[in-house]
């Protein structure tokens, strides 16, 4: 399996502080059945940047220590990119990297409020030929109220990114919530960890694939994980057309939409 979101360089962001750090989530990644991990460290402008013989550099240290350790792990490049209005010409100029080099790209939203230029910034992304990849909107303020925000986007050509351990419960109740409705109307493309060390933000995801399956059964679940591998090489995915979400109508929201 590959998991296309990790903070698993050592000393970077907020993820692995160190080498030993960086170990441990190796061999917890390997034991949950990951063969390839892109690395994905934060990249916001005037808070998290790296220059890319650096950033190569680190990924180069991380794979000869784990081949040393006989951890069997493959660390690509990549970053969780904060959107702003210069991303799309920072791809162009190469100042910003893609998931392993391909088409595909990972961006992330601010959690309280969707910038007004977000669907502007990611369709100039995607007239240069890159594919944006929405990092974990289960976690978004906006998603969590609307989800079917999500599928306008998706619909314009952006994919999105679930984490595993907010299928789990482990980053609340909410964000649980708001991903089995993400997965139950097909708005789901890519699965990944976003684990930032070896304890409780752990790169684990057997738990959630079981959680997936009961949710909507094993063949989008096994469409999903099939999408991380051929991300990897740049491949076109599965893309299943997303459902209209139509929240529960009780006794207040009848009401409310009687008198409104």
């Amino acid at each position: 399996m590959v998991d296309l979101h990790n903070h698993i360089l050592p000393g970077i962001d907020d993820g692995a502080k160190d080498m030993e750090e960086t170990l441990k989530m190796g061999k917890i990644a390997e034991a949950e059945g990951f063969s390839k991990i892109i690395a994905t460290p934060h990249y916001i402008e005037g808070e998290f940047t790296l220059e890319k013989e650096q950033f190569l550099g680190i990924i180069n240290a991380v794979n000869e220590h784990f081949a040393e350790q006989s951890v069997h792990i493959e660390v690509l490049p990549g970053l969780e990119i904060y959107i702003s209005p210069d991303l799309p010409s920072k791809l162009e100029k190469g100042e910003v990297f893609t998931l392993n080099n391909t088409p595909y790209v990972l961006v992330e939203l601010p959690m309280g409020s969707v910038p007004i230029y977000t669907e502007d910034i990611l369709y100039e992304m995607r007239l240069l030929g890159y594919k944006p990849v929405i990092a974990h909107p289960e976690r978004y303020i906006k998603v969590t109220k609307d989800p079917d925000y999500l599928r306008g986007l998706i619909e314009q050509g952006n994919y999105v990114q679930i984490n595993s351990l907010s299928i789990i419960g482990v980053l609340g109740k909410k964000t649980k919530q708001t991903a089995e409705i993400l997965l139950k109307h097909k708005m789901v493309h890519f699965i990944g960890t976003d684990a930032h060390t070896s304890r409780i933000r752990s790169p684990r995801i057997k738990e959630a694939l079981e959680q997936m399956r009961k949710w909507v059964g094993d063949e989008y679940v096994e469409e999903i994980i099939n999408n991380g591998r051929a991300l990897i090489r740049g491949e076109e995915i599965t893309i299943p057309q997303p459902l209209t979400y139509k929240p529960g109508k009780g006794f207040l929201r009848k009401m409310k939409n009687l008198f409104s």
